[in-house]
């Protein structure tokens, strides 16, 4: 399995209807508390000359800033921006990510409510791994191509209610659900995202688990088996733990023709490079990436973002020693240790910098590892729950639960683990 690309780290089933799948989630009108930002419209797509033409409207479910700045690829032609409490735009390359532009756009007082609607149409190019692209064969996009406007900081969750002109007898895959209509095809969810992703082909076939599918372009059964295997098995270890008031969706997985770059968002999961024969490692990435339908809340360009990736890690590590035992975790535990030396500090509060990624997904769990050793499996189990549950979305409120489970000693200890003192260990 390889690394995710460079923007997909920072994020992250299924009822079949007219050649259209995806999760059986709520739909919009029933979106969680809390959501940022729905979005509406309609994308035609040509296929054939790799554009698009889009005419999307977000509106802002609760927004008190007079600002909001949105990232668009460089390619795409902005021919308008509009909305009732819209009192201009301005547009600039954005600052650190050379191929987008940035949309810096003024609101008026009480905007909360409204919608800002976006126009714009073009061709982005294919990058040479192949995530993101328009085809005649496949349609892929996500964060990584800033395909539709997105908040420049990354911290406002979206739902989504789209049309897709896209030919008829496609198959979509999405982490919500996808249903032909007359012109194209009707995608939303009702789950709190980052973005709109999904992937979409003729001719895909699927393989189906209970609440599992494979969708993918002549795949072995093999393949498909190992995936359905591990993808159940994951289910039921974070629902027995976690899901007892918000289980998880069906999930839906796309096998794109690439040899690497795979990514996940929350109910939809793109894999490349599957080993079947590697049980281990497809059982420890997939434990991984869903469990992040709970352990997504920190901000993603912060410091906290180890959160996010860390307790990830660490879960789908437990997962692992529980179906495989402790030769499993010990590996782990090692290959953890290896990756971490070197490695700056995890957390100090006087810099809220976003960490690398060996610190994020490797010495973060490493950290909580021994956190386990000090306080026990029992004591460390409550947290992870509480901290999957409970919404604990920065590093102070998670050294508040540590000495609410444990003790004052136990929180001082580990703010000296992620400051790396010389106390990094169990003792």
């Amino acid at each position: 399995m390889s690394r995710h690309p460079h923007l997909t780290t920072l994020f992250l089933g299924l009822a079949l209807l007219a050649g259209c799948r995806g999760p059986s989630n709520p739909p919009p009108e029933e979106a969680i508390s809390g959501v940022d930002l729905h979005y509406g419209g309609r994308v035609e797509f040509d296929v054939d000359a790799g554009a698009l033409d889009a005419d999307l409207s977000a509106r802002l479910v609760d927004e008190s800033a007079t600002t909001l700045a949105f990232l668009l690829h460089g390619a795409l032609e902005l021919a308008a921006v509009e909305g009732e409490y819209v009192t201009g735009h301005h547009v600039e390359p954005a600052p650190n990510i050379d191929t987008w532009n940035r949309i810096a756009v003024e609101l008026g007082e009480g905007a909360a409510g409204s919608e800002i609607r976006f126009r714009y149409r073009g061709v982005i190019p294919t990058p040479e791994s192949r995530i993101n692209q328009i085809s005649p064969d496949w349609v892929e996009l996500s964060v990584d191509t800033a395909w539709h406007p997105i908040v420049e900081s990354f911290d406002r969750t979206l739902t989504y209610d789209l049309e897709l002109g896209l030919p008829a007898g496609w198959t979509v895959v999405s982490p919500g659900t996808a249903v032909a209509i007359e012109d194209g095809y009707r995608m939303q969810t009702g789950i709190d995202m980052i973005d709109i992703p999904f992937a979409a082909a003729p001719n895909l076939e699927e393989a189906s688990g209970k609440r599992e599918t494979v969708f993918h372009r002549g795949a072995s059964t093999e393949t498909t088996d190992a995936i359905l295997d591990a993808a159940a098995y994951c289910r039921a270890y974070l629902d027995e733990r976690f899901g007892s008031d918000r289980p998880l969706p069906d999930v839906a997985f796309a096998l794109p023709d690439r040899p690497e770059s795979g990514y996940a968002r929350k109910t939809f999961i793109a894999l490349t490079s599957v080993d079947p024969d590697d049980r281990v490692g497809l059982t420890r990435f997939l434990c991984h990436e869903l469990s992040h339908y709970w352990s997504t809340g920190a901000a993603p360009f912060t410091v906290d973002n180890w959160l996010n990736e860390g307790f990830a890690v660490f879960v789908a590590a437990q997962a692992c020693r529980r179906r495989y035992g402790d030769e499993s975790w010990d590996k782990t535990l090692a290959d953890w240790e290896r990756r971490s030396e070197g490695q700056g500090t995890i957390w100090t509060p006087n810099d809220l910098s976003r960490r690398p990624y060996e610190i994020n997904y490797k010495k973060g769990p490493l950290a909580l590892s021994r956190l386990e050793q000090r306080i026990g499996m029992e004591t460390m189990d409550r947290i992870v729950t509480r901290y999957m549950t409970d919404p604990v979305d920065d590093t102070p409120t998670l050294l508040e639960l540590i000495e609410a489970e444990s003790d004052a000693e136990s929180r001082a200890w580990f703010v000296s683990v992620l400051a790396e003192s010389e106390s990094a260990s169990a003792d």
